[in-house]
């Protein structure tokens, strides 16, 4: 999900693909419109896309561009009474002849005060970033559940500078690890190597049961005191053994 600040212009990104491939719409040409939730439509235009001169050993190189972004003025990024409002995005182009449309949406919300990122989300797992990245994880959207829940309270403990600020964001931060609990077994590498240290997990020792009962155990506590000024000790679960790899023939580790 993407996200705009009300009463601010904002670019719109998109990536152009038929069946999760990345493509190049024909003659570069397409068409959008923004629309409300109910469907009135705000804005409407055409694009086109430019191909990227590239210099190769055999000379200047021509690559299709397959993404692109919307501007979008400010005048259609308001919310009135709501926590958020949101903007359907129609994006319609031809490729190979055949008419595709996609379409995607976007929210609108006000300034959000929190500094928990999708890193600490990672951390607490022990993840990298190719196994977790950054866009499977909407903290976001936890921040507006959150505040949804407890009010002024909840955004009053993130403008703060004491403890109540680092529960707040500790709270977004655990609830962003219950977010992804469901699929992050299926994304985990055994075996690990980034060209200077390899190393592997033993996955058959992980308890899974125990890391969700860990994160949900710390959320009920900051919940039932959020506001508290009592120091939190932080303790991340990681919940791997890790060992390095042994050669199979000569049984050095490598």
């Amino acid at each position: 999900m993407q996200y705009a600040f009300v009463n601010e212009d904002y670019k719109y990104s998109f990536d152009f693909k038929v069946n999760g491939d990345f493509v190049y719409p024909d003659e570069g040409a397409y068409s959008y419109k923004i629309r409300t939730m109910d469907g009135t439509v705000l804005m409407a235009d055409e694009g086109y896309l430019e191909a990227s001169p590239q210099d190769t050993q055999d000379g200047p190189d021509v690559t299709p561009v397959d993404s692109a972004f919307i501007e979008i003025p400010a005048e259609f990024n308001t919310i009135e009474g709501v926590l958020f409002d949101a903007r359907i995005v129609e994006i319609s182009f031809t490729y190979k002849g055949k008419p595709i449309v996609m379409r995607d949406s976007y929210r609108i919300v006000e300034f959000y005060y929190f500094s928990a990122t999708p890193k600490d989300v990672r951390d607490y797992y022990g993840l990298n970033i190719g196994e977790l990245p950054d866009e499977d994880i909407d903290l976001v959207d936890i921040y507006l559940q959150l505040v949804q829940k407890f009010d002024q309270e909840f955004i009053s403990a993130l403008q703060s500078a004491g403890q109540a600020n680092f529960r707040a964001n500790r709270l977004i931060v655990l609830k962003g690890v219950v977010q992804v609990f469901p699929s992050v077994r299926l994304r985990v590498n055994q075996e690990e190597n980034d060209g200077s240290s390899k190393f592997l997990r033993y996955l058959n020792k992980i308890n899974w049961d125990d890391l969700l009962n860990r994160a949900l155990a710390e959320i009920e506590d900051l919940e039932n005191n959020l506001s508290g000024e009592e120091v939190v000790t932080l303790a991340d679960y990681n919940p791997f053994y890790l060992g390095a790899v042994t050669d199979a023939i000569t049984g050095e580790e490598s």
